[in-house]
């Protein structure tokens, strides 16, 4: 069966993040998306492991994000 992917405004929306910050996540490999055509689509279990993973590694993503870090 196939694994159901999401749009980046939808992991947007969900996270409270600016859509820029997905697509920026994503060029610098922080998180897995696939590119089809001009958009992104993120799979649904990379969804589970930054939501999973708890409130600190994902403010650790925004915390890299505002120090500059990769």
């Amino acid at each position: 069966m196939l694994e159901k992917h999401h749009t980046v405004d939808e992991l947007a929306a969900a996270l409270r993040i600016h859509r820029n910050t997905v697509i920026r996540w994503i060029k610098l490999g922080k998180i897995k998306g696939v590119r089809l055509g001009r958009a992104f689509r993120i799979p649904e279990s990379e969804i589970r492991r930054i939501t999973s993973a708890g409130v600190e590694d994902a403010g650790d993503l925004c915390k890299e994000e505002a120090r500059g870090g990769t």
